[in-house]
């Protein structure tokens, strides 16, 4: 995302960190939820240059890891307080993971219809960063 310009290539910093296996176990094992803020940083970019497949895939393993954290995440004070959580509360929604898109709308109540997406509908999260 935009969040990282001028900075390394932080998705070519994961990847080749995280090129095995092995290595992704290890980087699990020393800092679980500084993946998981990495890679939910991450899931942009991955959009951007990868596709929405490879965005879903990050975004699923970051909940993954995620759960498996849900037991030390209130003692990390990195993850609670140095990560801004807010830039990934849109995710879902954008990802299609929100029940909200998914359910009809009442009767009689105003439809917006949008015809022309572009860029909004094939790549939303890359899109709302630039």
């Amino acid at each position: 995302g935009t969040s990282f310009r001028g900075w390394p290539d932080v998705l070519g910093l994961l990847e080749s960190l995280n090129s095995s296996a092995t290595a992704f176990r290890a980087t699990e094992q020393d800092c679980l939820l500084g993946l998981v803020a990495v890679l939910l940083h991450s899931v942009p970019g991955l959009e951007q240059q990868k596709g929405s497949q490879a965005a879903l895939r990050a975004y699923a393993r970051a909940g993954q890891l995620r759960v498996r954290a849900a037991g030390v995440e209130h003692l990390d004070c990195r993850w609670n307080e140095m990560v801004n959580h807010a830039m990934f509360a849109h995710y879902p929604l954008l990802l299609g993971g929100d029940n909200r898109l998914t359910q009809s709308c009442p009767p009689n109540t105003p439809r917006i219809f949008v015809y022309e997406t572009g860029d909004i509908a094939d790549r939303p999260l890359s899109c709302a960063r630039t």
